[in-house]
């Protein structure tokens, strides 16, 4: 992938290290962020009019401009509540089928109305949720995921953080440890010009999430963050280093990418090896989102073409 960071220290709270990506490279046309498009009113997403299934809704965007979408958004309301299983842009005027899991195992009834959650899926859940849309396209099957698995791992965040549910929703989660996290997170935002950030947990650096913009970073921002935080809670301490997540960076941005068709604009760049999981929604000679997860062992030198500028910030 052509695409060059420059990586700087982190900011820590607690367990939780967040290390700012900067680039100069190019930027997409302009489009509308999820949170920009929902404030306009011009994004609803619903079920499918033909019949609800689960790994699949419908999103709507009535206005003129693209809309972007996160992989991880989770979307609540409907028959139950879904995250979304890749990042797309969906073109104005047009109503899109998008692939989605359920993190809401215990609802399935009359429908709700459909809203975008103010919190991002945890990075784990998104992890889990990327390593199997990979090995699902790679087999020529779509973009699923693993929704026994999902399911699992929500569970296991309400009994991890003391959260039941009587849906089994993801969405409980957050309202029980909503204090926690604004305590551990709350007050951040990103840097003038920061365009992405990696994620390290106990010392782990655990992914990356990238923009073309540092606007949209800054519109997804929230909701990002507590999702990293999330798996932050309750989690063994360990000293997160620079040279760590210039690893992992490389490895990603090193690591075969196979571009499949886009769901929406653009077009996917499937990043799966031993190390890493992820994937680059490229549109317009730019890559609007890289999203991508260790699923491995990472080295503890970049490898080489990985185009890591050591250059140190501190805060």
């Amino acid at each position: 992938m052509q695409l060059e960071l420059t990586v700087k220290d982190p900011i820590v709270r607690g367990t939780l290290a967040l290390f700012p990506a900067f680039s100069d490279a190019p930027a997409a046309p302009h489009y509308l962020t999820g949170p920009e498009a929902e404030a306009a009113g011009v994004l609803r997403v619903s079920e499918q009019e033909s019949g609800a299934v689960v790994p699949e809704l419908v999103v709507q965007n009535s206005g003129d401009e693209p809309v972007l979408l996160l992989e991880g958004e989770t979307l609540i309301g409907a028959k139950q509540n879904r995250t979304l299983n890749v990042s797309l842009l969906v073109p104005g005027g047009t109503h899109l089928p998008v692939p989605v899991s359920c993190v809401e195992a215990g609802r399935w009834g009359a429908a709700r109305a459909m809203a975008r959650s103010p919190r991002h899926a945890p990075c784990d859940l998104r992890r889990l949720n990327t390593r199997a849309v990979a090995e699902s396209r790679r087999r020529g099957m779509g973009s699923r995921a693993d929704q026994g698995a999902v399911w699992d791992r929500v569970a296991a965040y309400q009994a991890d953080l003391g959260a039941p549910s009587a849906t089994g929703a993801l969405e409980d989660v957050y309202g029980r440890v909503d204090a926690q996290l604004m305590d551990l997170v709350g007050e951040l935002t990103p840097l003038p010009d920061q365009r992405g950030v990696i994620l390290a947990i106990g010392g782990t650096v655990r992914g990356i999430d990238w923009f073309d913009k540092a606007s949209t970073l800054e519109a997804y921002w929230p909701g990002l963050v507590q999702g990293y935080a999330v798996d932050a809670l309750h989690t063994s301490s360990g000293d997160a280093t620079i040279a760590g997540a210039e690893a992992f960076v490389a490895q990603v941005l090193t690591a075969q990418a196979t571009p499949e068709d886009a769901v929406g604009l653009g077009q996917d760049l499937v990043i799966a090896n031993d190390a890493v999981a992820g994937h680059g929604l490229e549109w317009k000679d730019a890559v609007v989102h890289l999203a991508a997860f260790a699923t491995g062992a990472i080295p503890d030198r970049p490898r080489a073409g990985g185009r890591i500028d050591r250059s140190r910030w501190s805060r």
